[in-house]
């Protein structure tokens, strides 16, 4: 029995144009994706893995500086473990990649010596007697197929795995489909297929072996589609016996960042304060530990409460790696609001009451009336304070 932490797109050097205007949180979301990698040795050794295996991506582009390829390899170095890795689509090998960059060869000998480095041709590399079968991308929109793995190892009923950077579905980048072609896939004759690509662990149907994304080590981005939830960094560790089909476990990598999304259609204080206690219990879980994005379109909440849940949310924001508000929270006054409106009598109270009417008479196509309620109000305040 063999065991592999099976890992992939750590994307190094990444830069999170997304937060451009904040120089210091952009630092400290590029520094954790180097700091989960000790992570990743740690729960190797942790599970007794025979290797680290990295299925491309390691950095962000061929372009970043030779800092990061300098404490990316001193990390590698430090897991203490055969790291295989191949490059993905990002940094694929190549022609000026960062693979031919003569700094990467100086100290990879003298930081990662435990690096092993598929970066030409596809190679099988032998782990206490599993054939690791390692196809590098070669350039952006290199196609991978599985059929081209079947003439590598030596088929002596050794397990057998792939590692492969590919996205598994149809889809075009600039124009260029770069799907994984499955045609003859059976010929491989692979027991398990490590992939790299997709940010988020999952299995793949519809390959004939048990196949995974690892997704990221750390956390890069919301979930998937607008989805409300929270992503969190991780890795699978792979068992693989011969005569016996491979047992993927999936691991959470503790202390790194959340990724977390909200998405509320606010209506009453009891959903403000719902929204408001969640948050405080993100917090709780680590301060300056969360990314938070409250998608809040749609929401509409009477003037005082608004104001409240927005100052409330602003002094939590430090408490937050990055705290992000999404949509608009529109101000409509609340009933006893409206009341007091239509207290004051004469032209304003008037008013107020002819705009509930409308509202009331034609609630999904009356912004400009809701708009208005809401700038009278504010200007009847304003009276008042006088």
């Amino acid at each position: 029995m063999t065991r592999f932490l099976h890992t992939a797109d750590w994307h190094l050097g990444k830069t999170f144009h997304s937060f451009s205007e904040d120089e210091d949180t952009r630092a400290r979301l590029k520094s954790a994706r180097f700091e989960a990698l000790d992570r990743i040795g740690s729960a190797a050794r942790q599970h007794g893995c025979a290797a680290i295996l990295v299925a491309g991506d390691l950095f962000h582009s061929n372009d970043v500086d030779d800092r990061v390829l300098v404490m990316a390899l001193e990390k590698i170095g430090r897991m203490g473990l055969p790291v295989v890795a191949i490059p993905g689509n990002h940094d694929h090998a190549g022609t000026a990649s960062i693979w031919e960059r003569p700094r990467f060869r100086k100290e990879q000998q003298a930081l990662a010596p435990n690096l092993v480095l598929v970066a030409g041709k596809a190679e099988c590399i032998d782990i206490e007697g599993v054939d690791v079968l390692a196809a590098p991308v070669l350039q952006r929109f290199h196609q991978q197929a599985l059929a081209d793995l079947a003439g590598l190892g030596a088929r002596d009923g050794r397990p057998r795995l792939g590692l492969v950077h590919s996205a598994s579905i149809e889809f075009s980048e600039d124009g260029t489909g770069r799907a994984l072609q499955l045609v003859g896939q059976e010929k491989a004759a692979l027991d398990y297929l490590a992939l790299g690509d997709f940010h988020r662990r999952q299995s793949v149907p519809g390959i004939h072996c048990e196949a995974w994304y690892a997704g990221t080590h750390e956390p890069d981005g919301f979930p998937s589609h607008h989805q409300d939830g929270e992503r969190r960094g991780g890795c699978l560790v792979v068992e693989l016996e011969r005569g016996r089909g491979p047992l993927v476990t999936e691991v959470q990598l503790e202390g790194g960042l959340r990724w977390i999304r909200a998405i509320r259609n606010l209506r009453d204080a009891a959903s403000a304060e719902q929204l408001v206690s969640d948050l405080d219990a993100w917090i709780a879980a680590g301060v300056q530990g969360a990314v938070c994005q409250l998608d809040l379109d749609g929401s509409r909440l009477g003037i005082a409460l608004r104001t409240r849940l927005l100052a409330e949310l602003e002094e939590r924001r430090a408490r937050c790696l990055a705290l992000q508000l999404e949509g608009v929270v529109a101000a409509e006054p609340a009933d006893d609001e409206l009341e007091a409106l239509q207290r004051q009598g004469g032209l304003v109270g008037t008013v107020a009451l002819r705009l509930k009417e409308r509202i009331e008479a034609a609630p999904e196509s009356s912004h400009r009336e809701r708009l208005a309620l809401a700038r009278l109000h504010e200007l009847a305040a304003q009276e008042v304070a006088r």
